[in-house]
């Protein structure tokens, strides 16, 4: 449904000859097919969006953001070390502590934890979580992510649980808290604990299914 409305919005933006406007709707419209498993079509939007900005000479701001949505297609097609590679030169192009810099620092700090490469995992917290301030979305998403990586403290499964996990829901970051479940139930199962595996990934199992229905309400 998504997908349908973005390519009327496409062809509405392109016809008013709007080219950041357009170029934003294509990048949106590229994200979106790559849920659906069409990565190189994306992927290939996504380039030509890329070569659309240097043309028309954009800010260095808008180019970062086409190698932010190149970086989530290729982790949406589960390619890592490529998605990593873009979130990198995403990375060079934002102005630090700006937003969206953090928020580039969050995604590649998430699959740096996903392909357990704890060494550029440290130096990215330690670069991220200066910049920003307690109790906001882009602290409880990196400070997740720190806690995360120290299971075998007691008090670091305890802040994922008790604090992260309520924090991000009061964000709506569904996705984020259901990756905190997944982790918890992933840390008991090595542990073999099981009762408590099993519980952490029944609550990640419920979101996911709700999310793919389209239900919001956690």
């Amino acid at each position: 449904m998504a997908v349908k409305y973005l390519d009327k919005v496409q062809i509405k933006y392109i016809e008013d000859i709007n080219f950041l406007r357009s170029v934003q709707i294509r990048e949106l419209y590229a994200t979106s097919i790559s849920k659906l498993g069409r990565i190189e079509e994306a992927l290939n939007i996504l380039e030509n969006c890329r070569v659309s900005l240097i043309n028309n000479k954009s800010n260095r701001t808008e180019m970062g953001v086409v190698y932010i949505d190149m970086g989530r297609v290729c982790q949406d097609a589960e390619n890592y070390e490529e998605a990593l590679e873009y979130f990198n030169k995403a990375e060079k192009h934002f102005i630090i502590d700006s937003e969206i810099f953090i928020y580039c620092l969050c995604l590649k700090a998430f699959l740096l934890r996903k392909c357990n490469k704890k060494k550029e995992l440290s130096k990215c917290l330690e670069i991220g979580l200066p910049l920003v301030s307690k109790g906001t979305l882009w602290y409880d998403w990196l400070d997740m992510i720190k806690h995360s990586t120290d299971f075998d403290n007691k008090p670091s499964r305890m802040y994922v649980e008790s604090t992260a996990i309520p924090n991000l829901l009061k964000y709506g970051k569904h996705l984020l808290v259901m990756e905190g479940y997944k982790w918890l139930g992933e840390y008991y199962e090595s542990v073999n604990t099981y009762k408590s595996a099993m519980m952490f990934h029944k609550k990640a199992t419920e979101i996911y299914q709700k999310l793919m229905k389209g239900d919001l309400s956690l």
